[in-house]
């Protein structure tokens, strides 16, 4: 029993246990899943160092096991939680109106106006000076529309 207390490393011990602290306060303060994977690697490291084992070792096993449980965290969210994109920006433009500011014809780009931005616009339609068109995709700096059927 006493050679078994000889070996136990206890600065690792103790570093282990406040980087499983540390690791346990910061997920709880944050709540965003963003240090879970060290609080459960630091658990087989800390075994490690109570067992005496080389530091070389136990900071092998703490990178492996954090990887480990950051790919499988990362895989079980992803199955979990469905995330719905929400159109941002010039994205958000897609289906909208646009006002044609220079015509546009199949083989010239024109300008259309959208939220007080002018784009260049291109389109398989000609499409008159004046008249609305549908955004329909963006492509680089570049809206590509279609005309707006009058009902």
């Amino acid at each position: 029993m006493l050679t078994m207390l000889a070996n136990i490393n206890v600065i690792g011990v103790i570093v282990w246990v406040v980087v499983f602290v540390a690791a346990v306060v910061i997920e709880f303060s944050t709540m965003e899943l963003v240090s879970i994977w060290f609080a459960i690697s630091a658990i087989p490291s800390l075994i490690m160092a109570a067992f005496g084992v080389n530091i070389w070792y136990q900071i092998l096993v703490f990178a492996v096991m954090s990887a480990i449980a950051f790919v499988i965290t990362k895989l079980f969210i992803k199955k979990k939680i469905k995330v719905n994109p929400s159109a941002t920006n010039a994205d958000s433009l897609i289906g909208n109106e646009i006002l044609i500011i220079n015509d546009v014809t199949p083989t010239q780009n024109g300008e259309g106006k959208v939220r007080d931005i002018v784009w260049t616009v291109t389109s398989k339609d000609f499409i008159a000076k004046g008249e609305f068109a549908i955004v329909k995709e963006i492509k680089g700096n570049r809206l590509i529309v279609i005309k707006k059927e009058i009902k």
